[in-house]
Protein backbone atom coordinates (compact mmCIF):
# COMPACT_ATOMS: atom_id res chain seq x y z
CA UNK A 1 0.00 0.00 0.00
CA UNK A 2 0.85 3.68 -0.72
CA UNK A 3 0.37 6.69 0.90
CA UNK A 4 1.13 9.89 -0.67
CA UNK A 5 1.15 13.18 1.82
CA UNK A 6 0.35 16.37 0.40
CA UNK A 7 2.45 19.21 2.36
CA UNK A 8 2.32 22.57 2.53
CA UNK A 9 2.99 25.55 4.51
CA UNK A 10 1.19 28.90 4.36
CA UNK A 11 3.24 32.38 5.69
CA UNK A 12 1.70 35.57 6.23
CA UNK A 13 4.22 38.54 5.55
CA UNK A 14 1.80 41.19 5.93
CA UNK A 15 1.17 39.43 9.86
CA UNK A 16 4.62 39.29 10.53
CA UNK A 17 5.76 36.06 8.95
CA UNK A 18 2.66 34.08 10.69
CA UNK A 19 2.71 30.48 9.46
CA UNK A 20 0.70 27.60 9.31
CA UNK A 21 1.68 23.96 7.96
CA UNK A 22 -1.25 21.67 6.18
CA UNK A 23 -0.76 18.16 5.59
CA UNK A 24 -3.34 15.56 3.52
CA UNK A 25 -2.72 11.69 3.72
CA UNK A 26 -3.89 9.94 0.54
CA UNK A 27 -4.05 6.09 0.06
CA UNK A 28 -3.26 5.49 -3.62
CA UNK A 29 -4.93 1.88 -3.65
CA UNK A 30 -7.57 2.82 -1.47
CA UNK A 31 -8.06 6.34 -3.70
CA UNK A 32 -9.27 8.37 -0.39
CA UNK A 33 -8.07 10.74 2.01
CA UNK A 34 -7.11 9.03 5.16
CA UNK A 35 -6.11 11.72 7.15
CA UNK A 36 -5.71 15.41 6.86
CA UNK A 37 -4.87 18.14 9.45
CA UNK A 38 -2.88 21.70 9.70
CA UNK A 39 -1.28 23.35 12.75
CA UNK A 40 0.29 26.72 13.65
CA UNK A 41 3.35 26.94 13.63
CA UNK A 42 4.38 30.89 14.59
CA UNK A 43 6.30 33.10 13.10
CA UNK A 44 9.28 31.55 10.50
CA UNK A 45 12.30 33.42 8.85
CA UNK A 46 11.52 32.06 5.23
CA UNK A 47 9.03 30.25 3.34
CA UNK A 48 11.31 27.51 2.95
CA UNK A 49 11.79 26.74 6.34
CA UNK A 50 8.24 26.45 6.96
CA UNK A 51 7.79 24.13 3.43
CA UNK A 52 10.35 22.18 5.67
CA UNK A 53 7.99 22.04 8.44
CA UNK A 54 5.59 21.23 7.02
CA UNK A 55 7.08 18.04 4.96
CA UNK A 56 8.19 17.21 8.92
CA UNK A 57 4.49 17.83 10.10
CA UNK A 58 3.45 15.36 7.23
CA UNK A 59 5.61 12.22 8.48
CA UNK A 60 4.87 13.00 11.78
CA UNK A 61 1.18 12.51 10.64
CA UNK A 62 1.27 9.22 8.62
CA UNK A 63 3.09 8.04 11.05
CA UNK A 64 0.35 8.51 13.39
CA UNK A 65 -1.68 7.03 10.99
CA UNK A 66 -0.25 4.27 10.42
CA UNK A 67 0.31 3.10 13.98
CA UNK A 68 -2.82 3.54 14.64
CA UNK A 69 -4.79 1.73 11.62
CA UNK A 70 -2.29 -1.05 11.21
CA UNK A 71 -1.78 -0.21 7.69
CA UNK A 72 0.69 -2.61 5.44
CA UNK A 73 2.90 0.46 3.96
CA UNK A 74 5.12 0.01 1.49
CA UNK A 75 5.59 3.84 0.81
CA UNK A 76 5.02 6.72 1.58
CA UNK A 77 5.44 9.48 -1.17
CA UNK A 78 5.54 13.24 0.43
CA UNK A 79 4.33 15.44 -2.14
CA UNK A 80 5.00 19.38 -2.01
CA UNK A 81 4.87 21.97 -4.03
CA UNK A 82 8.38 23.76 -2.40
CA UNK A 83 11.33 22.88 -5.11
CA UNK A 84 14.42 24.26 -2.08
CA UNK A 85 12.27 22.56 0.41
CA UNK A 86 12.56 18.98 -1.38
CA UNK A 87 16.20 20.17 -2.22
CA UNK A 88 17.07 20.63 1.27
CA UNK A 89 14.87 17.14 2.60
CA UNK A 90 16.45 15.10 0.20
CA UNK A 91 20.28 16.07 0.65
CA UNK A 92 19.90 17.98 -2.36
CA UNK A 93 20.28 21.05 -1.29
CA UNK A 94 22.19 23.27 1.29
CA UNK A 95 21.69 26.38 3.46
CA UNK A 96 24.15 28.10 5.74
CA UNK A 97 20.91 28.77 8.16
CA UNK A 98 21.78 26.96 11.42
CA UNK A 99 18.20 26.73 11.70
CA UNK A 100 17.76 24.64 8.72
CA UNK A 101 20.44 22.42 9.65
CA UNK A 102 18.27 21.60 13.10
CA UNK A 103 15.18 21.02 11.04
CA UNK A 104 16.82 18.80 9.00
CA UNK A 105 18.08 16.99 12.23
CA UNK A 106 14.73 16.53 13.34
CA UNK A 107 13.66 15.25 10.19
CA UNK A 108 15.76 12.39 10.12
CA UNK A 109 14.25 12.02 13.34
CA UNK A 110 11.34 11.58 12.23
CA UNK A 111 12.17 9.55 8.95
CA UNK A 112 13.25 6.86 11.32
CA UNK A 113 9.84 6.74 12.85
CA UNK A 114 8.27 5.19 9.22
CA UNK A 115 9.05 1.45 8.99
CA UNK A 116 8.71 1.71 4.91
CA UNK A 117 10.63 3.47 2.27
CA UNK A 118 10.16 7.17 1.94
CA UNK A 119 10.07 9.22 -1.35
CA UNK A 120 10.04 12.93 -1.92
CA UNK A 121 7.83 13.76 -5.31
CA UNK A 122 7.25 17.61 -6.50
CA UNK A 123 3.84 18.25 -7.34
CA UNK A 124 2.59 21.55 -9.12
CA UNK A 125 1.00 24.25 -6.63
CA UNK A 126 -1.98 26.27 -6.95
CA UNK A 127 -2.61 23.98 -10.17
CA UNK A 128 -6.35 22.75 -9.09
CA UNK A 129 -4.60 19.92 -7.67
CA UNK A 130 -7.44 18.45 -5.27
CA UNK A 131 -4.76 17.08 -2.55
CA UNK A 132 -2.24 20.02 -2.83
CA UNK A 133 -5.09 22.75 -3.05
CA UNK A 134 -6.60 20.85 0.52
CA UNK A 135 -3.12 20.99 2.10
CA UNK A 136 -2.73 24.95 1.21
CA UNK A 137 -5.89 25.60 2.48
CA UNK A 138 -5.16 23.84 5.93
CA UNK A 139 -1.74 25.72 6.23
CA UNK A 140 -3.35 28.88 5.42
CA UNK A 141 -6.18 28.58 7.42
CA UNK A 142 -3.82 27.18 10.47
CA UNK A 143 -1.60 30.64 9.70
CA UNK A 144 -4.33 33.28 10.06
CA UNK A 145 -5.14 31.37 13.58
Amino acid sequence: MTFNVYTDASVLPDEGNEAGVGAVVYCTEYERIIHSAGAYINRVLNVTMAEVVAIIYGLNQVVSVINDGGYDIKLVRICSDCTSALDLVSGEGASDEYEVAELIEILDEAMADVSCDVEFQWVRGHSDHRMNDLADYLAYHHAKG
